[in-house]
């Protein structure tokens, strides 16, 4: 899983105005986090511009506020897993999944890093008013989907070798986050991308051999 979302600081004000920037903050070991933050300001009801003209409702918005969320990385734990349950079929006959997931003490100190962090920042710029909660959402809440089958040497303890082509099923090739236990908080699209460049380039090698 990718993410441990928490949210933090800001009055409440409906949103008129958007910007967005990130930020990186590593004071755990073993914790990637990312920050987004976001700046709004409240629009004025229709009732209350002067003379209804769009540049007289920018001129006469609102107060601005500020929001922070913050993600950060779910570490790979070897009793975090995804089975197959074959006495409980889905309304296509398929198995459905079993799936077993939790924080532990890495990502529960990390979130409350987070918390501390953006409120540190959001001090340290001046504004006021500042709060902040987690509302602790559970693993699998806001993430990059991966793992099932991850990327090893040993086929005892891997699905997927370096080129994300199956030991068992040498013509099968998997380049999607199956193949990945773990990541920071950035979008791992790209990654995917060049881990198929790979797979395919190999396999097309593979073929021509006649080894696949």
């Amino acid at each position: 899983m990718k993410g441990s979302r928490i949210s933090t600081p800001m009055a409440a004000v409906p949103m008129a105005f958007t910007f967005r920037v990130s930020a990186t903050s590593v004071k755990l070991p073993n914790a990637a986090t990312t920050f987004a933050v976001s700046a709004t300001r409240a629009a004025l009801p229709a009732a209350e511009v002067p003379d209804g003209t769009v540049s007289a409702w920018q001129a006469e918005a609102g107060k601005w506020g500020m929001w922070i969320g913050a993600w950060g990385e779910h570490l790979p734990y070897q009793d975090n897993t995804v089975r197959l349950n074959k006495n409980k079929k889905d309304v296509y006959g398929l198995p459905t999944l079993d799936i077993d997931c939790s924080f532990r003490d890495n990502e529960m100190a990390m979130r409350k890093d987070m918390l501390e962090s953006a409120k540190e920042m959001m001090e340290a710029a001046g504004l006021k008013n500042v709060w902040g909660g987690d509302d602790m959402p559970p693993p699998g809440h806001c993430i990059h989907e991966m793992g099932t089958a991850r990327m090893g040497r040993d086929p005892k303890t891997s699905v997927l070798n370096g080129f994300n082509q199956m030991h068992a099923v040498k013509n099968v090739f998997i380049s999607d986050g199956a193949c990945m236990t773990s990541s920071a908080c950035q979008n791992p699209s790209i990654t995917y991308m060049a881990l198929t460049a790979r797979a395919a380039d190999h396999a097309a090698s593979e073929l021509k051999k006649q080894n696949i």
